[in-house]
């Protein structure tokens, strides 16, 4: 009994499946291990490429296949054999456009989907987004990019004198303004966390730290540069008032702002 197709049980005939073409051919002698097929058909016997250019004459032209052999060799591999072959290849190029384009239209639908998923993704996000706009972040952002220009304005050099002595700032409270943080507004009243109007002496930790003071009302203003550690500055502040630290070096800094003095307002 001869050998049946594994696929459909068909039988097989010259190395295929007489019904649905699955190849069952012993290719072993067209190839070697590591070598590629051009550089196995250069050594090869003529009898091994005779069977290596079988291989490549599709399965309907197979009948006239020494005189594609012939027609191969003398270089006129751009002609078919006969009508059938020209069929052949019709169909065989069709089909390769066919599943090119169904290539296309399969990436075309994962694109879209893609968007589709990002729309909602952002539709989600849209909430919270509106909803950071409103954060004290934010509310800084546009406040100082918006209405004040720090370029406009001229900074200051803090001179290197001591307002007060440190055995005299040790009687006061402190609060404790970072380079982390940066922003901070003076409220109604002082609490632990929150300064409110009063007159204060703010001190450089450490050296290259900007302080910025912003007036309630968004006029003026002022920059000062603290180029040394342990420099001092006198400021009375009121509510509304905001003050940013930055560090001129993209080192953590921070100030400590001495209550001196409180204000009623």
């Amino acid at each position: 009994m001869g050998k049946r197709c594994q696929v459909c049980d068909g039988p097989i005939v010259n190395g295929r499946c007489k019904y649905c073409g699955m190849p069952y051919r012993n290719d072993a002698v067209m190839y070697h291990l590591n070598e590629d097929r051009s550089e196995h058909y250069r050594h090869s016997s003529a009898k091994v490429r005779r069977e290596m250019d079988q291989s490549e004459i599709p399965l309907p032209d197979r009948k006239g296949g020494a005189d594609y052999t012939k027609k191969k060799n003398a270089g006129n591999t751009s002609k078919t054999v006969n009508n059938t072959g020209r069929t052949a290849s019709k169909t065989y190029t069709s089909g390769k456009q066919s599943g090119t384009q169904e290539k296309k239209k399969g990436k075309k639908m994962v694109i879209f989907w893609l968007v589709i998923a990002l729309l909602a993704a952002l539709i989600e996000c849209v909430p919270d987004a509106l909803e950071t706009l409103k954060s004290h972040q934010i509310e800084e952002f546009i406040y100082k990019t918006k209405l004040i220009d720090k370029d406009d304005k001229e900074k200051k050099e803090v001179p290197d004198q001591k307002v007060m002595s440190s055995s005299e700032l040790d009687k006061y409270a402190y609060y404790m303004l970072n380079t982390e943080d940066s922003y901070y507004e003076v409220v109604e009243s002082n609490t632990e966390d929150f300064m409110g109007p009063g007159e204060y002496v703010v001190e450089a930790v450490w050296e290259g730290i900007e302080l910025e003071l912003i007036p309630a009302d968004g006029t003026g203003g002022e920059i000062w540069d603290f180029n040394q550690e342990g420099q001092q500055l006198k400021l009375e502040l009121h509510k509304g008032d905001k003050l940013t630290v930055t560090s001129l070096d993209g080192q953590y800094n921070y100030f400590r702002l001495y209550e001196i003095q409180q204000y009623d307002e």
